[in-house]
Protein backbone atom coordinates (compact mmCIF):
# COMPACT_ATOMS: atom_id res chain seq x y z
CA UNK A 1 0.00 0.00 0.00
CA UNK A 2 1.05 3.34 -1.05
CA UNK A 3 0.81 7.21 -1.56
CA UNK A 4 -0.54 6.62 -4.74
CA UNK A 5 -3.02 4.16 -4.31
CA UNK A 6 -4.75 5.82 -1.52
CA UNK A 7 -4.61 8.70 -3.48
CA UNK A 8 -6.07 6.92 -6.60
CA UNK A 9 -8.69 5.29 -4.17
CA UNK A 10 -9.83 9.01 -2.75
CA UNK A 11 -9.88 9.79 -6.38
CA UNK A 12 -12.27 7.07 -7.51
CA UNK A 13 -14.36 7.35 -4.76
CA UNK A 14 -15.09 11.75 -5.34
CA UNK A 15 -15.74 10.76 -9.03
CA UNK A 16 -17.66 7.40 -9.02
CA UNK A 17 -15.94 6.22 -11.90
CA UNK A 18 -12.81 5.29 -13.48
CA UNK A 19 -12.55 6.85 -16.40
CA UNK A 20 -13.78 10.79 -14.37
CA UNK A 21 -11.01 9.43 -11.82
CA UNK A 22 -8.68 9.18 -14.82
CA UNK A 23 -9.25 12.79 -16.00
CA UNK A 24 -9.03 14.15 -13.05
CA UNK A 25 -5.61 12.63 -12.15
CA UNK A 26 -4.27 12.48 -15.57
CA UNK A 27 -3.33 9.03 -15.23
CA UNK A 28 -4.52 6.28 -17.94
CA UNK A 29 -7.88 4.48 -17.09
CA UNK A 30 -6.01 0.66 -17.22
CA UNK A 31 -3.49 1.88 -14.55
CA UNK A 32 -5.93 3.23 -11.87
CA UNK A 33 -8.04 0.29 -11.94
CA UNK A 34 -4.87 -1.70 -11.36
CA UNK A 35 -4.02 -0.01 -8.65
CA UNK A 36 -7.63 -0.18 -6.93
CA UNK A 37 -7.67 -4.01 -7.39
CA UNK A 38 -4.06 -4.37 -5.74
CA UNK A 39 -5.75 -2.39 -2.98
CA UNK A 40 -8.28 -4.70 -2.58
CA UNK A 41 -6.56 -7.67 -2.80
CA UNK A 42 -3.68 -6.11 -0.37
CA UNK A 43 -6.27 -5.71 2.16
CA UNK A 44 -8.82 -8.12 1.25
CA UNK A 45 -12.03 -5.80 1.41
CA UNK A 46 -14.10 -4.86 -1.58
CA UNK A 47 -14.28 -1.00 -1.96
CA UNK A 48 -16.47 -0.80 -4.56
CA UNK A 49 -19.53 -2.22 -6.09
CA UNK A 50 -19.15 -1.84 -9.89
CA UNK A 51 -22.18 -1.58 -12.37
CA UNK A 52 -22.27 0.05 -15.92
CA UNK A 53 -22.73 3.65 -14.82
CA UNK A 54 -20.09 3.39 -12.65
CA UNK A 55 -18.57 2.16 -9.06
CA UNK A 56 -19.63 3.17 -5.73
CA UNK A 57 -17.61 2.49 -2.70
CA UNK A 58 -19.12 -0.03 -0.07
CA UNK A 59 -19.03 0.46 3.78
CA UNK A 60 -15.92 -0.66 3.97
CA UNK A 61 -14.70 1.16 1.24
CA UNK A 62 -15.88 4.33 3.09
CA UNK A 63 -14.35 3.48 6.03
CA UNK A 64 -10.93 2.89 4.30
CA UNK A 65 -11.45 6.54 2.33
CA UNK A 66 -11.74 7.90 5.50
CA UNK A 67 -8.31 7.10 6.58
CA UNK A 68 -7.18 7.50 3.71
CA UNK A 69 -8.01 11.23 3.44
CA UNK A 70 -6.19 11.33 7.35
CA UNK A 71 -3.30 9.56 6.13
CA UNK A 72 -2.61 11.59 2.63
CA UNK A 73 -3.79 14.95 4.67
CA UNK A 74 -0.35 13.72 6.81
CA UNK A 75 1.80 13.11 4.52
CA UNK A 76 0.78 16.85 2.41
CA UNK A 77 1.50 18.27 5.76
CA UNK A 78 5.32 16.78 6.42
CA UNK A 79 5.91 18.22 2.31
CA UNK A 80 4.28 21.51 3.83
CA UNK A 81 6.56 21.65 6.72
CA UNK A 82 9.51 20.74 4.65
CA UNK A 83 8.93 23.22 2.35
CA UNK A 84 8.33 26.03 4.62
CA UNK A 85 11.32 25.23 6.65
CA UNK A 86 13.43 26.53 3.73
CA UNK A 87 14.74 30.40 3.59
CA UNK A 88 12.32 31.21 1.09
CA UNK A 89 8.78 30.49 -0.34
CA UNK A 90 8.81 28.01 -2.75
CA UNK A 91 6.93 25.43 -4.25
CA UNK A 92 4.01 24.71 -6.55
CA UNK A 93 0.51 27.11 -6.98
CA UNK A 94 -1.95 26.68 -9.21
CA UNK A 95 -4.34 29.70 -9.82
CA UNK A 96 -7.99 29.62 -11.11
CA UNK A 97 -9.38 32.71 -13.15
CA UNK A 98 -12.41 33.40 -15.48
CA UNK A 99 -10.78 34.67 -18.71
CA UNK A 100 -11.53 38.00 -18.20
CA UNK A 101 -10.17 38.24 -14.55
CA UNK A 102 -7.05 36.57 -16.00
CA UNK A 103 -6.97 39.21 -18.89
CA UNK A 104 -6.54 41.91 -16.14
CA UNK A 105 -4.77 40.06 -13.40
CA UNK A 106 -2.26 37.85 -14.68
CA UNK A 107 0.58 39.56 -16.07
CA UNK A 108 0.95 41.99 -12.27
CA UNK A 109 0.87 38.98 -9.81
CA UNK A 110 3.26 36.96 -12.61
CA UNK A 111 5.45 39.90 -12.45
CA UNK A 112 5.43 40.61 -8.85
CA UNK A 113 5.96 36.82 -7.83
CA UNK A 114 9.25 36.67 -10.34
CA UNK A 115 10.62 39.42 -8.60
CA UNK A 116 10.49 38.83 -5.05
CA UNK A 117 9.67 34.98 -5.16
CA UNK A 118 11.01 33.23 -7.94
CA UNK A 119 11.00 29.82 -6.33
CA UNK A 120 7.30 29.50 -6.84
CA UNK A 121 6.40 28.13 -9.42
CA UNK A 122 2.89 29.36 -10.52
CA UNK A 123 -0.21 27.42 -12.38
CA UNK A 124 -2.88 29.58 -14.40
CA UNK A 125 -6.00 28.16 -15.23
CA UNK A 126 -8.88 29.72 -16.93
CA UNK A 127 -12.27 28.65 -16.51
CA UNK A 128 -16.05 29.76 -15.61
CA UNK A 129 -16.90 30.18 -12.33
CA UNK A 130 -18.79 26.78 -11.61
CA UNK A 131 -15.71 25.14 -13.12
CA UNK A 132 -13.41 26.83 -10.57
CA UNK A 133 -15.24 26.80 -7.53
CA UNK A 134 -15.59 22.75 -8.06
CA UNK A 135 -11.98 22.47 -9.28
CA UNK A 136 -11.24 24.20 -5.87
CA UNK A 137 -13.07 21.89 -3.63
CA UNK A 138 -11.42 19.04 -5.41
CA UNK A 139 -8.03 19.97 -4.81
CA UNK A 140 -6.96 20.21 -8.66
CA UNK A 141 -7.00 24.24 -8.17
CA UNK A 142 -5.35 25.97 -5.18
CA UNK A 143 -6.44 29.31 -5.19
CA UNK A 144 -9.48 30.90 -7.27
CA UNK A 145 -10.89 33.67 -7.88
CA UNK A 146 -14.72 33.97 -8.56
CA UNK A 147 -17.80 35.76 -9.38
CA UNK A 148 -20.87 35.63 -7.47
CA UNK A 149 -20.11 31.73 -6.28
CA UNK A 150 -23.02 30.17 -4.45
CA UNK A 151 -22.21 29.86 -1.03
CA UNK A 152 -20.76 26.70 -0.26
CA UNK A 153 -18.96 25.22 3.40
CA UNK A 154 -16.21 24.12 1.96
CA UNK A 155 -14.86 27.48 0.31
CA UNK A 156 -13.25 30.54 2.75
CA UNK A 157 -14.08 33.15 0.34
CA UNK A 158 -13.01 37.37 0.65
CA UNK A 159 -15.12 39.60 -1.30
CA UNK A 160 -12.58 41.69 -3.34
CA UNK A 161 -14.77 44.19 -5.55
CA UNK A 162 -17.89 45.04 -6.97
CA UNK A 163 -18.27 46.12 -10.57
CA UNK A 164 -21.52 47.48 -11.77
CA UNK A 165 -23.11 45.78 -15.07
CA UNK A 166 -23.46 48.49 -17.94
CA UNK A 167 -26.06 48.10 -21.16
CA UNK A 168 -23.20 48.79 -23.84
CA UNK A 169 -23.88 49.54 -27.38
CA UNK A 170 -22.32 51.18 -30.70
CA UNK A 171 -21.52 54.92 -31.05
CA UNK A 172 -24.53 55.23 -33.16
CA UNK A 173 -27.08 54.85 -30.09
CA UNK A 174 -27.71 57.24 -27.88
CA UNK A 175 -26.14 55.42 -24.08
CA UNK A 176 -25.02 57.79 -22.00
CA UNK A 177 -23.04 57.03 -19.20
CA UNK A 178 -24.76 60.22 -17.20
CA UNK A 179 -28.14 58.92 -17.95
CA UNK A 180 -29.07 55.52 -16.18
CA UNK A 181 -31.81 53.35 -17.89
CA UNK A 182 -34.45 50.51 -16.29
CA UNK A 183 -33.41 47.46 -16.29
CA UNK A 184 -36.76 46.59 -17.94
CA UNK A 185 -35.40 48.09 -21.04
CA UNK A 186 -33.25 44.71 -21.94
CA UNK A 187 -36.27 42.95 -22.59
CA UNK A 188 -36.97 44.38 -25.50
CA UNK A 189 -33.30 44.16 -26.84
CA UNK A 190 -31.72 41.38 -28.85
CA UNK A 191 -29.12 41.14 -26.83
CA UNK A 192 -25.54 39.93 -27.54
CA UNK A 193 -24.18 38.09 -24.24
CA UNK A 194 -22.14 35.15 -23.18
CA UNK A 195 -23.88 31.55 -22.15
CA UNK A 196 -25.61 30.78 -19.06
CA UNK A 197 -22.68 28.91 -18.14
CA UNK A 198 -20.51 32.03 -18.14
CA UNK A 199 -20.97 33.91 -14.60
CA UNK A 200 -21.93 37.55 -16.21
CA UNK A 201 -24.58 35.79 -17.96
CA UNK A 202 -25.74 33.97 -14.41
CA UNK A 203 -25.69 36.92 -12.59
CA UNK A 204 -28.05 38.83 -15.24
CA UNK A 205 -30.03 35.99 -15.17
CA UNK A 206 -30.43 36.11 -11.39
CA UNK A 207 -31.48 40.05 -11.56
CA UNK A 208 -33.99 39.08 -14.78
CA UNK A 209 -35.72 36.50 -12.59
CA UNK A 210 -36.01 38.84 -9.77
CA UNK A 211 -37.93 41.27 -11.68
CA UNK A 212 -39.74 38.20 -13.12
CA UNK A 213 -38.24 39.48 -16.74
CA UNK A 214 -36.91 37.24 -19.82
CA UNK A 215 -33.69 38.21 -21.28
CA UNK A 216 -33.47 37.46 -25.14
CA UNK A 217 -30.64 36.65 -26.75
CA UNK A 218 -29.86 37.46 -30.53
CA UNK A 219 -25.98 35.94 -30.05
CA UNK A 220 -24.34 34.22 -27.32
CA UNK A 221 -20.70 34.36 -26.88
CA UNK A 222 -18.01 33.51 -24.07
CA UNK A 223 -15.08 35.98 -25.32
CA UNK A 224 -15.49 39.32 -24.09
CA UNK A 225 -13.73 40.13 -27.14
CA UNK A 226 -15.97 38.39 -29.42
CA UNK A 227 -18.94 40.44 -27.96
CA UNK A 228 -17.27 43.90 -28.52
CA UNK A 229 -16.58 43.03 -32.03
CA UNK A 230 -20.32 42.21 -32.60
CA UNK A 231 -21.52 45.59 -31.20
CA UNK A 232 -18.85 47.31 -33.02
CA UNK A 233 -20.45 46.18 -36.13
CA UNK A 234 -23.58 47.10 -35.21
CA UNK A 235 -25.31 43.86 -34.94
CA UNK A 236 -26.44 44.29 -30.77
CA UNK A 237 -26.14 46.00 -27.70
CA UNK A 238 -24.85 43.55 -24.66
CA UNK A 239 -24.45 43.79 -20.85
CA UNK A 240 -20.97 44.76 -19.46
CA UNK A 241 -18.47 46.20 -16.54
CA UNK A 242 -16.37 49.34 -17.79
CA UNK A 243 -13.22 47.79 -17.61
CA UNK A 244 -12.87 45.90 -20.63
CA UNK A 245 -14.64 49.02 -22.49
CA UNK A 246 -13.89 52.18 -20.93
CA UNK A 247 -10.75 52.75 -23.92
CA UNK A 248 -13.56 52.15 -26.57
CA UNK A 249 -16.07 54.51 -24.77
CA UNK A 250 -13.62 57.43 -24.78
CA UNK A 251 -12.13 56.92 -28.25
CA UNK A 252 -16.15 57.22 -29.52
CA UNK A 253 -16.70 53.74 -30.45
CA UNK A 254 -18.94 52.66 -28.12
CA UNK A 255 -21.63 54.14 -25.74
CA UNK A 256 -22.74 52.59 -22.45
CA UNK A 257 -25.36 53.71 -20.07
CA UNK A 258 -25.57 52.52 -16.48
CA UNK A 259 -29.05 50.23 -15.64
CA UNK A 260 -31.24 51.12 -12.72
CA UNK A 261 -34.20 49.10 -11.16
CA UNK A 262 -32.31 47.51 -10.24
CA UNK A 263 -28.65 48.36 -10.48
CA UNK A 264 -26.93 44.80 -11.47
CA UNK A 265 -23.10 44.12 -10.43
CA UNK A 266 -21.35 41.46 -9.87
CA UNK A 267 -18.87 40.46 -6.68
CA UNK A 268 -15.45 39.36 -7.08
CA UNK A 269 -14.15 36.98 -4.29
CA UNK A 270 -10.95 34.95 -3.55
CA UNK A 271 -11.74 31.42 -2.89
CA UNK A 272 -10.05 28.25 -1.03
CA UNK A 273 -10.87 25.28 0.13
CA UNK A 274 -11.67 25.24 4.08
CA UNK A 275 -10.44 21.41 4.17
CA UNK A 276 -6.84 22.01 3.40
CA UNK A 277 -4.52 24.80 5.33
CA UNK A 278 -2.74 26.69 2.68
CA UNK A 279 0.95 26.72 2.19
CA UNK A 280 3.67 29.38 2.45
CA UNK A 281 3.66 29.64 -1.44
CA UNK A 282 -0.20 29.93 -1.37
CA UNK A 283 -0.15 32.68 1.45
CA UNK A 284 2.22 34.49 -0.77
CA UNK A 285 0.22 34.14 -3.75
CA UNK A 286 -2.87 35.36 -2.22
CA UNK A 287 -1.49 38.09 -0.69
CA UNK A 288 -0.28 38.86 -4.17
CA UNK A 289 -3.38 38.88 -5.36
CA UNK A 290 -5.12 41.23 -2.60
CA UNK A 291 -2.19 43.66 -3.65
CA UNK A 292 -3.16 43.49 -7.31
CA UNK A 293 -6.45 43.98 -6.88
CA UNK A 294 -6.11 47.13 -4.66
CA UNK A 295 -2.84 48.41 -7.34
CA UNK A 296 -5.58 48.07 -10.32
CA UNK A 297 -8.28 49.59 -9.02
CA UNK A 298 -6.62 52.77 -7.33
CA UNK A 299 -4.55 53.31 -10.78
CA UNK A 300 -8.03 53.30 -12.27
CA UNK A 301 -7.13 50.35 -14.88
CA UNK A 302 -10.01 48.16 -13.50
CA UNK A 303 -13.37 49.84 -12.76
CA UNK A 304 -15.10 48.64 -9.65
CA UNK A 305 -15.51 49.48 -6.35
CA UNK A 306 -12.78 47.87 -4.03
CA UNK A 307 -14.00 46.04 -1.08
CA UNK A 308 -14.46 48.57 1.70
CA UNK A 309 -13.74 46.01 4.32
CA UNK A 310 -10.85 44.53 2.54
CA UNK A 311 -7.18 45.36 3.61
CA UNK A 312 -3.85 44.09 2.46
CA UNK A 313 -2.66 44.61 5.89
CA UNK A 314 -5.78 43.05 7.35
CA UNK A 315 -6.01 40.15 5.11
CA UNK A 316 -2.50 39.22 4.26
CA UNK A 317 -1.99 34.64 4.97
CA UNK A 318 1.80 34.97 5.05
CA UNK A 319 3.14 35.48 8.17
Amino acid sequence: MDDTQLRTLIAVSESGSISKASERLHIAPSALSRQIRFLESELNLQLFERHGRGMVVTEAGKAVVDRSRRVTAEMDGIKQFAAESSTAPAGNVTLGMPPSVAEMMAAPIVSALWESYPEIHLRIVTAFTGHLRDWVQSGDVDIAVLYDPLHTSALRSTPLLTEELLLVGPSSCELSLTRPVPFSTLTGEQLILPSPQHGLRAVLNIYAAKSRLHLSTRVEADSYSTIIALVLAGLGRTVLPLSPIHKLIDAGQLRAAPLADPSPNRRLVLSLANERPPTRAMRVVTDTILETVHALVESKIWHAQINRDLSTAGHRLSP
